[in-house]
């Protein structure tokens, strides 16, 4: 691409520290930086919960899935990288039917994980709300988030759901990566959009509308909207 497109390769690496969330905000600071001057940014994350003393931190919290833990998760740990690309870039490159990202949402949950009260979701409810906001109705076929085990995540997710309902296929269907990787943490939301742009290996029709979204213990909350490509 950077070949076809005639541009110079420049470096100029952004780290942001956060959990499951992230990649919401990795792609809304990548979009502010795309212009024709930079057509190209690449986005990724890498975690993993694998490390001796992060298994011994959430075995101390009661958050890891086994015979006596009811509504614990499996860690797992990945990464995924992404090429995002100016609509001008996808012209010069032939590319115009790639999929993108229609929108994106970000929020923050008042009850996060660990703090007392009761979380009616309000935090990825409103997150899912902007990402949807430019769609009609029964825009979105699939989803792709942070479900992993834990019950405020499935909680959260069901009153996103019925807050935004209307945005909503009726035949959606709910992915959730962590039942067969495990939690990838902050890649949970590059992944997902990895595998929104991937319906052919995905044996999806093309025009699929995927939704990411996911779910920091912070409270950060984050979801996309990603068009499939056009077929």
């Amino acid at each position: 691409l950077v070949r076809a497109s005639g541009t110079k390769v420049v470096a100029s690496p952004i780290l942001i520290e956060g959990g499951h969330a992230v990649g919401a905000e990795l792609v809304e600071r990548a979009s502010s930086l795309l212009s024709s001057q930079r057509p190209f940014v690449v986005i990724g994350a890498v975690d993993s919960y694998l490390r001796p003393e992060t298994l011994s931190w959430l075995t101390t919290a009661r958050r890891l899935a086994g015979q006596t833990q009811a509504g614990g998760f499996v860690p797992g740990e990945g990464a995924a990288f992404v090429l995002l690309a100016h609509e001008t870039a996808l012209a010069w490159v032939g590319a115009r039917d790639a999929p993108s990202i229609l929108g994106v949402g970000r929020a923050l949950e008042p009850v996060p994980l660990g703090v007392a009260g009761v979380s009616v979701g309000r935090g990825i409810s409103k997150a899912v709300q902007q990402a949807l906001a430019g769609v009609a109705s029964d825009a979105v076929d699939i989803a792709i988030g942070d479900l992993n085990g834990e019950r405020s995540r499935s909680e959260w997710w069901g009153f996103a759901q019925l807050a935004n309902g209307a945005k909503l296929s009726p035949t959606m269907k709910t992915w959730h990566t962590a039942a067969s990787m495990g939690d990838l943490g902050v890649a949970t939301i590059p992944t997902a959009l990895a595998l929104a742009s991937s319906s052919v290996q995905l044996r999806v029709p093309l025009d699929t509308t995927f939704l990411a979204f996911g779910s920091s213990d912070s409270g950060q909350c984050g979801a996309l909207l990603v068009a499939g490509a056009n077929p």
